[in-house]
């Protein structure tokens, strides 16, 4: 009976993440945010559920070095972390949204989306 249910549940499609993209502009959703900084992926668990992120810039509500954030698993709407040594403005976990990627080099979206950050900072 055990393998049974084991089965069904190995058998049962997991559930798909649905968010309603939000209708504020990306920096609106950035000035709602409690916790905001810049910070690097150095590792993310064998089981893929957990990212842990250096702090290189704190922004605002954040006072430690490293933060784990939760990964997404498909059944939930939690941004996915694809590999360490990636480089993120992190403003919250759901896909959707102020959280990006930086890439090397930036472009000008980019830049302008760490200008913003930067500048919470210097008005908190």
């Amino acid at each position: 009976m055990i393998a049974a249910i084991l089965l069904a549940i190995a058998g049962t499609p997991a559930v798909a993440c649905s968010y309603v993209p939000s209708e504020l502009s990306w920096k609106e959703q950035l000035a709602k945010q409690e916790v905001i900084f810049v910070g690097t992926v150095l590792m993310i668990d064998p089981d893929n559920r957990l990212a842990l992120l250096a702090v290189d810039e704190p922004i605002r509500g954040i006072d430690r070095k490293w933060v784990e954030v939760p990964q997404g698993d498909g059944a939930d709407c939690n941004r996915i972390y694809e590999s360490a040594g990636t480089q993120w403005i992190y403003a919250g976990d759901f896909i959707g949204g102020p959280t990006r990627e930086i890439t090397v080099p930036l472009d000008d979206e980019e830049l302008a989306a760490l200008e913003a950050v930067r500048s919470l900072a210097a008005t908190e």
